[in-house]
């Protein structure tokens, strides 16, 4: 994780001595889920915020080179206990990508790529006696790995970002022995990005 940190961080800082770079914010919302051993813990999905600071770097005239670093909320629900948990991570997704420009000025473009996360906190809110409680928890392990895939449109510096990550690491952190349990996440944001392309 640190060094993914570390190659996300030097790209950002990396695009500003390279030709046509760019540099962006962007934010939205996650959809998020578990797939894996849930048909007896009967496991819904949730919904969280995400946002962060990206860089692209052009490498030809249809490719780039994308770092993130995200603020993502990703969690589930637990239907049987009417409980849902939510994890916030500090996620950074390396993508390769390709654009295609249209005859109508919209960029069209499409990427994919590794993407770690690292857990900052955790919770689980739910009802007791019918007052809402939320508590710290434990339920998934502290970092997690997976691979998006995704699709943007754009129009000049402003656009849209429909991102699938599927989680390929095991995320039960040992509550549910014997039970494998994988991230699946759907993200839509909005995007505004400086210079470049």
């Amino acid at each position: 994780m640190r060094i993914a940190l570390s190659i996300a961080i030097s790209l950002l800082f990396l695009s500003t001595s390279i030709a046509q770079p760019s540099l962006g914010v962007k934010a939205g919302l996650n959809v998020a889920t578990l797939a894996g051993d849930t048909e007896e813990a009967d496991i819904g999905s949730s919904v969280g915020a995400v946002g962060g600071v990206f860089a692209r770097l052009p490498v030809s005239n249809a490719f780039v080179l994308q770092s993130e670093i995200l603020y993502s909320v990703k969690g589930f629900e637990l239907r049987a206990s009417d409980a849902t948990v939510k994890a916030s991570y500090i996620e950074v997704p390396l993508l390769f990508g390709l654009v295609l420009p249209t005859s109508s000025g919209l960029n069209l473009g499409f990427l994919v790529g590794p993407a770690l996360s690292l857990k900052i906190s955790e919770s689980t809110s739910g009802t007791f006696e019918g007052d809402p409680i939320e508590v710290d928890s434990d339920l998934a392990t502290s970092s997690d790995f997976g691979v998006a895939l995704g699709a943007q449109v754009g129009a000049g510096s402003i656009g849209l970002d429909l991102r699938y990550t599927v989680g390929l690491s095991n995320t039960d952190a040992g509550v549910l022995e014997g039970t494998t349990l994988r991230t699946r996440t759907l993200s839509a944001t909005a995007f505004l990005r400086f210079g470049g392309r």
